[in-house]
């Protein structure tokens, strides 16, 4: 998301976890949505000069449907805090299911779903069980007056598609649906 990285200013990006080793890697930035409004797209795209070894793509699919079951990756504080390694910790992995597609009039899609995120989770993928990237994880809506709980939210993928494509940047598409057979 832009807004994990637009307080970056002058200084370096950088991206880790325990795929890429033992020490971050200093990313580029490539594009960045216009802002980070809720609601809005908020994405960023960041390269880095060469990908270690074994890395895989994470295809993007379409939008999911309501129900499918999810998986959240992050890196949320409340997940990674007691982590030994605070360089490179471990990813956090929730799972859940899409709970309802909110499309904005801006012609953003948001995707209400359960699996849990928290602060620090922002930018990292919602996936189906097959492995495809359905959304990218945003924001969390918190309990008032007017709300009943807390609501998890992120970009659908037809969102993320859109910013990628208008970016000029090639990515991978998935190329099936996810069915209940390929994703157990």
């Amino acid at each position: 998301n832009r807004h994990v990285i637009e307080d970056a200013g002058k200084k370096s990006i950088w991206v880790t976890s325990k795929v890429i080793g033992d020490k971050p890697i200093v990313a580029k930035l490539v594009s960045v949505t216009k802002d980070a409004e809720i609601t809005n797209p908020d994405f960023a795209i960041l390269t880095i000069d060469a990908s270690p070894a074994g890395i895989k793509t994470l295809a993007i699919a379409t939008d999911p449907a309501v129900l499918q079951n999810v998986v959240a990756a992050g890196f949320p504080g409340s997940g990674t805090q007691l982590d030994a390694n605070e360089i490179t910790p471990n990813a956090v992995f929730t799972q859940g299911e899409v709970s309802v597609l909110q499309p904005q009039r801006n012609g953003v899609v948001l995707v209400v779903h359960t699996a849990n995120i928290a602060r620090g989770s922002s930018g990292g993928a919602l996936v189906s069980r097959c492995g495809h990237v359905v959304g990218v994880n945003t924001f969390v809506s918190h309990k008032d007056q007017e709300m009943d709980g807390r609501s998890l939210y992120a970009l659908s993928a037809s969102s993320l598609r859109k910013f990628i494509e208008q970016s000029g940047v090639g990515y991978q598409k998935a190329a099936s649906e996810c069915t209940s057979a390929q994703g157990e």
